[in-house]
């Protein structure tokens, strides 16, 4: 007989608590499976039609500064789990999770592209900071260019991020993502530059910071003092030689990519 221990369902994760790591990647996996299982998993992700730009109605900038300390409670029910469901051993799993948020009450959610062009990608769900575990339906816009994609999340009463204008370089910045598994971790730092890569037959602008972030933080938001987004967290790259690194750099997409997907500038 099975012991009441391994009977027993995971947890949600509740607000205003520490999150118990592995009963939060229990919980996330287990009701994953369950929507995958009832059908209400979207299979069919990366057959789907990627438009460049869809019209939403972004959240206007805030206007009061938020302290330290006031500024992970006041995001963190608008930065979501993104988890890739997948097979693995010839049945589902969720395997390692990335980050986004949200950016409608409606469900419209941002990250990184690369979350979800993977072969292996059966579909993507999504947990919110209180447990709600929800389905990805639909891509709503994709930027190749710049690894951004604009997701449709099935649900509402979501809490969305209001999107802000790049932030000028020296500018304090905190991230708020998911280093795999840990989860809703919050880093510091400043807006360090900007410069522009070669991707393809353009060039991209990209936002470097200092605040630091690894696997798993991709899609999470970068915020400002307001509590707005400013970029999306990236990629990591070490400057230096393999024997001998010399500082990491933190690249990420700056917040006019969004605003420019969306065809529509905040209210002001």
């Amino acid at each position: 007989m099975a012991s009441a221990q391994t009977q027993r369902q995971p947890s949600p994760p509740k607000r205003g608590e520490p999150i118990n790591i592995m009963e939060l990647v229990r919980y996330f996996e287990a009701e994953s499976i369950n929507l995958l299982q009832q059908g209400r998993v979207a299979t069919n992700l990366l057959w789907q039609p990627r438009p460049q730009a869809c019209a939403l109605n972004l959240m206007p900038p805030p206007e009061r500064v938020l302290a330290g300390d006031e500024l992970p409670q006041a995001v963190e029910m608008g930065v979501a789990v993104v988890g890739r469901l997948a097979k693995v051993g010839g049945r589902p799993q969720l395997t390692p999770i990335a980050s986004g948020f949200f950016l409608t009450e409606s469900g419209a959610l941002a990250t990184c592209w690369h979350v979800v062009n993977w072969d292996k990608i059966i579909g993507l769900t999504v947990m919110t900071r209180d447990g709600r575990v929800c389905t990805v339906r639909q891509v709503l816009a994709v930027s190749t260019n710049y690894d951004l994609a604009i997701l449709q999340v099935e649900g509402t009463g979501f809490t969305p991020l209001p999107v802000a204008p790049n932030v000028r370089q020296g500018a304090p910045v905190w991230v708020l993502g998911h280093p795999f598994p840990w989860y809703y971790m919050l880093t510091s730092g400043i807006a360090s530059g900007y410069y522009t890569l070669a991707n393809r037959a353009t060039e991209v602008t990209i936002l470097d910071i200092t605040a630091d972030f690894a696997n798993g933080f991709s899609g999470a938001p970068v915020l400002n003092e307001y509590g707005a987004v400013v970029g999306v967290a990236k990629f990591r790259q070490t400057i230096g030689l393999p024997h001998s690194p010399q500082m990491a750099t933190k690249g990420c997409l700056p917040s006019s990519v969004i605003l420019n997907m969306t065809n529509l500038q905040p209210s002001p």
